[in-house]
């Protein structure tokens, strides 16, 4: 019996609860390498838009950048690139300079691009079984990409915002802390979406929750250890020391 029909049965008092709004929370936030000062900016802001050249020094010149980002999700298209690829490298701490593809030897990559008219997505271990590849037959003109960071192994995988998949290491990689985008010839420009991606984010239990009443969560989260997702109701008990969880969706 679901939390709808329990509240059928009698007369139970419902509050809404946005668990992200009590979280501390650090933004995912684009930025350039240091060897591309000045050379490149930001359209838009550093959560949504588009990273272009502002000064071709030759040309095999490409954009290269990152972000840190440990939860949530981030987004890229394709609509700017004359090669039509885009790769990621992850890496554990803060690039300073570009990075290029001869220069990868090992870790977390991720690789979209176009194939004989399909669109093909690879992430996971670089050079290894400890990967997986999704490829779209009928892919949109310009694909939005977009990963989400499910724990600290494994990642989903949407194509124009539809779930295609999920990637799990079956071995100790780990999600790395930050993703710098690879420098390519032709890659001059790069559209992204880190509005819901986070390089902290740690949620907090409001201190005016009650135990016996039903919330209705208004946002994605995590409560007492569990996920919490839009629409879900919950109700604490015992000085919320534990919850009844009431998924909505699956």
């Amino acid at each position: 019996m679901n939390c709808i029909n329990n509240m059928m049965l009698g007369s139970f008092s419902i509050k809404h609860l946005d668990i992200l709004s009590y979280a501390d929370i650090v933004p995912a936030v684009m930025r350039t390498t240091a060897d591309r000062s000045g050379m490149t900016y930001i359209h838009g802001n550093d959560l949504l838009g588009s990273i272009k050249i502002t000064e071709v020094v030759d040309g095999s010149f490409a954009i290269s950048a990152y972000f840190q980002a440990q939860k949530g999700r981030f987004s890229f298209t394709h609509a700017s690139t004359i090669n039509r690829s885009i790769v990621i490298l992850g890496v554990d701490h803060e690039p300073k300079s570009n990075v290029t593809v001869n220069n990868i030897e090992q870790g977390f990559v991720i690789n979209s691009y176009f194939d004989a008219g399909k669109f093909v997505v690879v992430l996971g271990d670089f050079n290894s079984l400890n990967n997986v590849t999704y490829i779209q037959d009928n892919p949109s003109e310009n694909p939005i990409v977009t990963f989400e960071i499910t724990s600290s192994q494994s990642m989903n995988v949407y194509i124009d915002y539809e779930f295609v998949g999920a990637w799990h290491s079956n071995n100790a990689l780990k999600l790395p802390q930050y993703y710098q985008i690879v420098a390519q010839e032709g890659l001059t420009q790069l559209d992204f979406d880190l509005r819901e991606a986070y390089a902290s984010l740690n949620y907090k239990m409001p201190a005016e929750l009650e135990d016996g009443i039903y919330y209705h969560l208004t946002s994605h989260g995590e409560i007492l250890g569990s996920e919490v997702k839009v629409g879900d109701f919950v109700q604490f008990h015992d000085q919320q020391s534990w919850m009844l969880h009431f998924p909505q969706s699956l």
